[in-house]
């Protein structure tokens, strides 16, 4: 309990040092060092041998002891080393569906001359490990995001215990990632033609181009009489169109999706039949709550309805 409480504490204290001076990489200002469980027992042992070496005038101790102290204080050099001058960053915003896994790509910039090794990141209890050579290098971490709405990516965990296991190096990095999260699609209980007649606004407006002009038949209406022809051919010709339906244009009505179910569950059949517009390329828009987006089929549209989602409240 008192190591989570400092844990805490030290978060808390390299994400506020990091904002207030505007430190993107990790250095010796964010970076914290201490002994593994293995290193408290081999200094332990050290102090063992020098004592021995002191009471008993041991030289072989003493030369144990001198050369462990090497070790011990090579591997602190070594694994601080090996979290030093790495730059961390991410994209600015995401979108992930709900109760989905998402790769999470995370870029890190080594400006070292030398390879990282053995480097592990984690985000909450995800977690990823990787050398990192020198340049930009690319992790990605398999997390889970369990409801919809807006926030921050969580902190990201940086640790090391290179190169021999008794020294840990570890530092927090705060990404600056927007996530929005939409909720995740499912099919509507009726079939999915249903719905997109229904939305379809262009159904029943039908259109018409001039073809041609044929002699009048019996039947055919005069009010489509071409005049400048029949008088100069002496006889009656009437215009010939063909006609057509303009492109369907899905508007996705929220409050028009099932009044009677409960919210969620209403978003979750609006998200599935935008996803579906989108992907047959169909142009689309969404309603909800009389606001209404603008017509169109791009990438650019979709992510732009779905962050849209991710903010709206049922009240």
């Amino acid at each position: 309990m008192q190591l989570k409480f400092i844990d805490q504490l030290l978060i808390k204290r390299t994400l506020n040092y990091n904002k207030d001076n505007k430190v993107n990489s990790l250095n010796k200002k964010n970076i914290y060092i201490f002994p593994t469980w293995f290193g408290f027992q081999l200094g332990f042992f050290l102090f063992f041998c020098l004592v021995a070496s002191i009471l008993y005038q041991n030289n072989f101790s003493l030369l144990i002891f001198i050369i462990l102290f090497f070790i011990f204080f090579i591997s602190i050099l070594l694994t601080f080393q090996n979290l030093n001058n790495l730059d961390i960053s991410t994209n600015s915003e995401i979108i992930v569906e709900q109760n989905t896994f998402q790769n999470l790509k995370i870029f890190i910039d080594n400006f070292d001359y030398i390879k990282k090794l053995n480097i592990f990141f984690k985000i909450e209890k995800q977690s990823s490990n990787s050398d990192v050579a020198k340049g930009v290098n690319k992790i990605e971490i398999i997390k889970k995001f369990y409801n919809r709405g807006v926030f921050d990516l969580p902190t990201l965990h940086c640790h090391t215990t290179f190169p021999f296991g008794i020294i840990k190096a570890w530092s927090y990095k705060k990404l600056n990632c927007k996530v929005f999260c939409y909720p995740k699609p499912i099919s509507p209980p009726n079939n999915i033609q249903f719905y997109l007649d229904s939305f379809n606004i262009n159904k029943n407006d039908e259109h018409f181009d001039f073809s041609h002009v044929e002699e009048y038949k019996h039947g055919d209406s005069l009010s489509k009489i071409a005049w400048k022809i029949s008088s100069a051919k002496k006889k009656k010709f009437v215009k010939k169109f063909d006609s057509y339906e303009k492109n369907e244009k899905i508007l996705i009505d929220f409050d028009k999706i099932h009044p009677n179910l409960n919210f969620e569950k209403r978003l979750q059949y609006s998200v599935f039949l935008i996803l579906h517009c989108y992907e047959k390329g169909k142009e689309f828009a969404f309603k909800i709550f009389k606001n209404q987006t603008e017509f169109d089929n791009s990438k650019s549209h979709l992510e732009k309805i779905l962050k849209k989602i991710c903010y709206v409240n049922e009240y």
